[in-house]
Parts: structure tokens; C-alpha cells; sequence
């Protein structure tokens, strides 16, 4: 079977949904299964970037963790920004400060209730426990949680 190349993906969010709920994201560096993101300096990159973001009120991140090879970020994403957007802004400032060699796109999903919330942010904190990169949340370094506590 033949597929069409797909040429991006929509991150459209519908005029019905609310601009307060919580966005999960997953942004992934090409190729995958390179470390890109759990580096010191790239880390403080990510970090650099997630604050100049906030300090325009482009987002507000409530959760953000790198993995060797892709990122996964929980954020409030104001509606006038755009999804989109907003990613394509946090790569580029990353970029600028530590090169990347970003996929296309990304991943975004609508967190609809505080249970989908809680859902994902486990998922997330329990992503290199199960890649078997530690045994603890606690002892991996990467992992960003403003006014949040780690557990």
C-alpha cells in the first residue's frame, strides 16, 4: 500500500478547546537514538530557551525532561501564540545556543483533565527509569519542574 507523504502536521488548536489546558509535547532530534538533549550544555541550552519563551509569556512550562534523544515537555501555551509557533521558537533558541539537528514537527497533545495530566506527567518522569538509563526519578539530571515537586 502506498501512502502520501505527509507535509507537516497540524498543531491547530480548535477555537472550542481551552487555552488552559496543559499541552504535552515531544519533540525528537534526528537521527534518532543520538544523544542531543542529556548533555550539561545542551541542557542548559533547553533551559535557556524554556525561560526566554516564559519571559515573552510565549508558554509556561510546568514539566520538562531530555532524553538522550527527544524531549518531552508539559506547558501552557496561550492561545495567541500558536502551537506551532511556540515550537518553532523553543528549537530555534535551542539551536542558537547548542546546534541540533531537529526532526520536522513534533508531537502535541491536548491534556483534558487533571487525571490526563497526571497520567503524563508519570509517563514522562518514568521514561528513563524504563529505558533503563536509572532506576530513579531522582537520579536523573534532566528533568525541569518550575514550583513543581519531582515525584
Amino acid at each position: 500500500m502506498t501512502y502520501k507523504e505527509r507535509k507537516g502536521l497540524p498543531h491547530d488548536r480548535p477555537t472550542w478547546v481551552s487555552a488552559a489546558d496543559p499541552i504535552f509535547l515531544t519533540l525528537c532530534g534526528r537521527p534518532r537514538g543520538v544523544n542531543q538533549f542529556a548533555d550539561g550544555n545542551r541542557w542548559s541550552a533547553i533551559l535557556a530557551a524554556s525561560a526566554e519563551l516564559e519571559s515573552l509569556a510565549r508558554w509556561r512550562p510546568l514539566l520538562i525532561l531530555a532524553m538522550p534523544d527527544h524531549i518531552h515537555l508539559i506547558v501552557l501555551i496561550p492561545r495567541m501564540h500558536g502551537i506551532d509557533f511556540v515550537m518553532k521558537d523553543f528549537k530555534r533558541s535551542v539551536s542558537l545556543k547548542q546546534h541540533i539537528d531537529w526532526q520536522r514537527d513534533g508531537f502535541d497533545h491536548r491534556l483534558r483533565s487533571r487525571a490526563q495530566l497526571r497520567a503524563k506527567w508519570n509517563y514522562v518522569l518514568m521514561n528513563p527509569i524504563r529505558a533503563g538509563l536509572c532506576k530513579t526519578t531522582e537520579e536523573w539530571p534532566w528533568i525541569h519542574s518550575p514550583g513543581r515537586a519531582r515525584t
